[in-house]
């Protein structure tokens, strides 16, 4: 059978699988408006959903390690790898699972999804985990920072500011992320300016902070006494158009 571009019946299969896709994306809004990270703990491999059965020692302990293999990816400039490494160590703790066993068939969709956030009965033990979710949160950002992917690094940067909402690489990596993209405009910079002046705020010996808040600021003026004298230009030069 002739399924070229040209053929009607390879244009209808064409078209009615975009609708089939189209109406499947529909019953998983929830689940795409989730960040990368959190989705894949839906495919973790049996190694990582085996873990989680142990008791939180080696939970913890099997987790930690995951996050130290991503660091030596990190070193070596391998970013994928890393983000996969602290994904895992993630999963460990807070995880997606589907109720339905015939979701790979059938497709991913809301109603069936489970979320489990495991939280320790011991005040120590929880601590000791927050800063590992807190830790993998923080070097996803800079991955994603790296790898030019800024809206997951905003998203790992508001988890981690969920779990400590003092954390000041947290609200620098955040204004990284705005105002990198070639796209980033006025309201980016004033969102940036903002996260850096809550950072400032913690702590005010921080030298990367305070660098990048004064040059923002100082580029927030500069274009906002460009913007005044070109708007005062225009309107000084009358009317530029006369009516018809």
């Amino acid at each position: 059978m002739d399924m070229s571009a040209e053929n009607p019946f390879a244009d209808l299969m064409t078209k009615a699988v975009k609708l089939k896709g189209a109406q499947q994306a529909q019953l998983r809004t929830q689940f795409d408006s989730w960040p990368q990270y959190f989705q894949h703990s839906l495919f973790m491999q049996e190694s990582v959903v085996t873990v989680r059965t142990k008791p939180f020692p080696e939970r913890i302990a099997a987790a930690e390690e995951m996050k130290h293999t991503g660091n030596a990816h990190f070193n070596g400039e391998a970013l994928e790898e890393a983000v996969a490494e602290y994904e895992k160590a993630l999963a460990v703790f807070k995880y997606l699972e589907n109720k339905d066993p015939g979701w790979k068939k059938k497709g991913i969709e809301d109603s069936d999804m489970l979320i489990t956030d495991f939280q320790c009965n011991n005040p120590e033990d929880q601590k000791r985990l927050t800063l590992l979710k807190i830790s993998c949160y923080l070097n996803i950002a800079v991955a994603k920072l790296k790898l030019k992917e800024y809206a997951v690094c905003i998203q790992a940067c508001d988890d981690t500011l969920d779990l400590d909402p003092k954390n000041v690489k947290a609200y620098y990596r955040r204004a990284q992320a705005l105002i990198t993209p070639p796209s980033s405009g006025a309201l980016e910079f004033d969102r940036a300016i903002s996260n850096l002046q809550k950072a400032y705020a913690i702590d005010r010996e921080n030298r990367e902070v305070r660098k990048l808040l004064r040059e923002l600021m100082e580029q927030r003026s500069k274009q906002r006494a460009l913007d005044k004298e070109t708007f005062s230009g225009m309107f000084n030069r009358g009317q530029v158009y006369g009516d018809e």
